[in-house]
């Protein structure tokens, strides 16, 4: 997957329900156009995304345009993350052990 800007780099934490650590690494890249998807009537966006320690592979994130791919490809983030969280793993800051608050980060109306 192409990933020539980072947008957002960032190390968590993942504890599994049997105490077992590994550290993931969220990666976002700037979105991009797909060239081969250009004509005068449409464009196609990617957001390309890595979540190191959990998806094997960086997937793509398509959108219409580069705003739409890059709040999806967030959205896929928490998403991801949320769901492990749900299979009763812990998603952690790597300096304290404390939880992260993820529900309180995603939400931006808790900010504005």
């Amino acid at each position: 997957q192409r990933m020539d800007n980072e947008v957002v780099r960032q190390k968590f934490g993942l504890i599994s329900s049997g105490n077992k650590q590994v550290v993931i690494e969220i990666i976002v890249g700037a979105p991009y156009p797909y060239a081969e998807e250009l004509d005068e009537t449409r464009t196609c966006w990617y957001g390309p995304v890595e979540i190191k320690g959990i998806l094997d592979n960086a997937v793509r994130i398509g959108g219409d345009d580069p705003i739409q791919a890059l709040v999806l490809s967030i959205t896929f983030v928490k998403r991801i993350l949320l769901a492990e969280k749900k299979k009763g793993n812990r998603i952690v800051c790597l300096d304290t052990d404390e939880d992260y608050p993820l529900e309180v980060i995603f939400e931006p109306e808790n900010y504005f």
